[in-house]
């Protein structure tokens, strides 16, 4: 048995990113839609706006609530989609019940959509085209490249059809 130390590669890919970031002639910037009021969500956020402070990246939040119609999330994303410095748009899982999280992840622009859970995305993942995939299985897909285990032809079992980690695994 073969213990990865995650912690560890996931330090030396943002040292990695890091350094691309500070290529760049602009500064990137992610959008994080926040719909919900989850402690476990706002712990998720925080932990993307320190890494991305880390890396040269910023990460901008936009926080609705109950009293919000999903009209106002709508525009905001119509808004971050045409925002030529937004390079990456995420909306936090799960939102609030009176929206509809696949019909507003559907809205995201294609080229922005760094979850991947976007209609388009799923689409070209299940049909084995380059796409954007979901942050768990892509770490899940850098560790096992980084202790060079390679799953080839091998017997894998994945439990369950999720969106976040199942399906695109």
């Amino acid at each position: 048995m073969k213990i990865i130390d995650g912690k560890k590669i996931a330090q030396e890919l943002k040292e990695e990113i890091k350094k691309e970031v500070e290529k760049l002639d602009f500064k990137p910037v992610l959008a994080v839609i926040l719909a919900n009021d989850s402690e476990e969500s706002a712990i998720y956020v925080r932990n993307k706006i320190n890494a991305g402070e880390y890396v040269g990246i910023d990460v901008q939040v936009y926080k609705f609530e109950e009293t919000n119609q999903e009209e106002e999330i709508v525009a905001c994303l119509n808004k971050l989609n045409k925002d030529n410095k937004v390079c990456g748009i995420i909306i936090q899982s799960p939102v609030l019940p009176k929206f509809k999280e696949e019909y507003l992840t559907s809205l995201i622009d294609p080229q922005k959509d760094v979850d991947g859970f976007g209609i388009t995305s799923l689409g070209l993942l299940a049909s084995n085209k380059e796409s954007y995939l979901s942050a768990t299985p892509q770490g899940i897909i850098k560790l096992l490249e980084h202790e060079n285990i390679d799953v080839k032809g091998k017997r894998v079992v994945i439990v369950g059809r999720s969106k976040i980690v199942g399906r695109p695994l």
